[in-house]
């Protein structure tokens, strides 16, 4: 190879590089969502995800997060408002393996209920897809749980349930 064909590649491959380099650094400083999950105390959380986009559908879910407590969830029963404003249901479901049922009771309220002899670690309890009008952001949802029970000796484990004015949100898929 000659000394100057060699030169040209090198040039490419440190323009390449530095492209590459640059990126990485921007991608870097842009500000990442925070954990969501990051420092919960005890209990059962409610947890709004968004793990998906397709055209203009969105898909959420509604995950129950356990911390330090360690029954699974055998069956439960709630709530989710959403904003009409900023969306529209097209569908939902409940996860396969999780017998139940689900309903839009009246336009923004859906009610839920699911059971399952396993028991639930930290999945997925209801899967929705929606119709967005613009960016879905923490504010569109409001998540009331009724009734959670243990897998083992079906305890009730309701007054476990962190509530709060709106659930966690994370608008992307949890780890």
């Amino acid at each position: 190879m000659s000394r100057t064909r060699w030169k040209a590649g090198s040039r490419v491959l440190a323009l390449a590089l530095g492209v590459g380099l640059t990126m990485a650094c921007k991608d870097a400083a842009q500000p990442m969502e925070p954990d969501v999950l990051e420092g919960l105390g005890p209990g059962i959380h409610p947890v709004v995800v968004v793990a998906g986009k397709s055209g203009s559908t969105t898909q959420v879910e509604l995950h129950l997060r356990r911390v330090q407590v360690e029954d699974r969830v055998a069956s439960y029963q709630g709530e989710l408002e959403y904003d009409t404003g900023k969306l529209s249901l097209v569908g939902a479901e409940l996860p396969g393996g999780i017998a139940g049922a689900w309903n839009e009771t009246a336009p923004g309220k859906i009610r839920f209920a699911g059971a399952t002899l396993e028991g639930i670690a930290d999945a997925a309890v209801l899967v929705m897809r929606f119709e967005a009008k613009g960016d879905v952001k923490a504010g569109a949802f409001k998540v009331r749980m009724e009734e959670v029970v243990a897998s083992v000796e079906f305890r009730n484990l309701t007054p476990q349930v962190v509530s709060s004015e709106q659930p966690l949100f994370s608008s992307r898929p949890l780890p």
